[in-house]
């Protein structure tokens, strides 16, 4: 697991998955907080039409958090049995050690590794002029919390810090994003190049196929031509010799032969 903190708001919905088994257990739908030592020590998930089915687990169960799911070592035999000392501390009014309500707790930042609260996130009610948005409040500024409310010291509230979600990590993550992107797109249009370098040559290739066939096509039909036209030529002087032949032949029985005088029957 990384050491980066997260929002438990990040967590919920996510997938858990029995890495012995690889088998989905549901989807993370409550966190439960030691509000003495402000300590996650367990996740519920849900599964099966409607959410019916649930399962209960330690923090320490976890083997690792990713961006799809949750990995763990469920042990159905020896699920987390929750206590009095347990609480989500979503929802619960926040109060001053004055003795002024001023907004209340929305969500809180954990250690992902740990599972230690760092910080309780609480939106304002509009006590004392604190705009809206959520702020930051350390977890050692708690003194007491009960089923429905949680007690904090005066001045931890009026120090808090306006809480912004990441900001450096948006950043970063943009960042890689571009860089992704950029490797992406070079890479892509290395690849275009290549194919268009490719196709090209294939192209240039079959173009010197087809000009060699042509030309090959060309010379042959010539050849046959000239050999259509040979044997023509050939053809009509036999023709010719063989008519003459003929004549001569036929010219000395008709020149031998008598003259019939007029008149005779």
């Amino acid at each position: 697991m990384t050491t980066s903190l997260i929002k438990r708001s990040n967590l919920l919905g996510r997938l858990v998955i029995d890495q012995q088994t690889t088998e989905e257990l549901g989807h993370i739908n409550q966190m439960f907080v030691d509000v003495k030592s402000h300590q996650v020590m367990g996740v519920s998930c849900k599964s099966g039409l409607l959410g019916r089915i649930a399962h209960v687990f330690r923090w320490a169960d976890i083997n690792s958090i990713g961006a799809d799911s949750m990995l763990i070592n469920w042990n159905a035999d020896a699920p987390l049995e929750l206590s009095d000392a347990m609480n989500t501390m979503v929802n619960h009014e926040l109060w001053t050690d004055s003795g002024n309500k001023v907004g209340t707790i929305n969500d809180y930042c954990l250690d992902s590794e740990t599972g230690q609260v760092t910080d309780y996130l609480f939106v304002s009610s509009g006590w004392q002029g604190i705009k809206e948005g959520a702020y930051r409040l350390p977890s050692e500024a708690v003194i007491n919390v009960g089923p429905k409310r949680i007690i904090v010291k005066d001045e931890a509230v009026q120090s808090a810090e306006q809480f912004s979600e990441g900001l450096q990590d948006k950043l970063t993550q943009a960042v890689e994003f571009i860089k992704e992107d950029y490797a992406k797109t070079q890479a892509d249009m290395t690849s275009l190049v290549e194919g268009a370098q490719t196709t090209a040559s294939k192209l240039q290739e079959s173009a010197q196929q087809v000009a060699g066939q042509a030309k090959g096509t060309a010379s042959n039909i010539q050849g046959q031509l000239q050999s259509v036209v040979h044997k023509a030529a050939e053809h009509v002087q036999e023709t010719a010799a063989s008519v003459q032949k003929k004549v001569e032949e036929a010219s000395p029985d008709e020149a031998s032969a008598p003259e019939k005088e007029v008149g005779e029957a």
